[in-house]
């Protein structure tokens, strides 16, 4: 078995008894499925409360530079009602282009759903993505790996995206 936060070998006994080396954050770091979320990644918006749509463009535009290929679906929810976005915009990357619509997209590789509140922290570098899912303020569903390319991708800015993922 292994320890969903360090990613290290549970052997014998019980997760009570395993112990960790490094703090929380340093063990959050070294886990590979984890250490992409872990930081607070690069401001998307030009400014403070900029709008949600003009946000998904920009991340739009750098799917564009990238490899990567995939379906994305990006909704902002009031906390009275979870389960149907006030906002919803959806990126479909395919060859070099992205086209961005105000709908959902069926089936996304990958689904982001957030608080307006936490949206805004996050599109303006102030709280990291692990954050926001473990405070309860965002909600992800699909592919772990398409979620990972994209945070590196934001990351890396305007350069072009060298990482591909297969079968998109």
């Amino acid at each position: 078995m292994r320890c969903l936060l360090c990613a290290g070998s549970i052997r014998g006994g019980t997760i009570k008894d395993h112990a960790h080396t490094n703090s929380p954050a340093e063990e959050l770091t070294q886990n590979p499925a984890l250490a992409d979320f872990v930081a607070p990644l690069p401001p998307l918006a030009e400014s403070r409360g900029e709008a949600f749509g003009r946000t998904t463009e920009r991340l739009a535009d750098l799917l564009a530079e990238s490899s990567l290929r995939a379906r994305i679906h990006f909704g902002v929810i009031r906390p009275d009602d979870e389960e149907r976005p006030v906002h919803s915009w959806s990126i479909t990357a395919e060859t070099k282009e992205c086209t961005v619509s105000e709908e959902q997209v069926h089936l996304p590789d990958l689904e982001v759903l957030a608080f307006e509140s936490v949206w805004e922290a996050m599109a303006n570098g102030d709280i990291a993505p692990l954050d926001a899912f473990t405070g309860s303020g965002m909600r992800v569903r699909g592919d772990l790996i398409v979620a990972r390319h994209l945070a590196r991708i934001i990351r890396r800015g305007k350069r072009s995206g060298e990482q591909r993922v297969e079968g998109r």
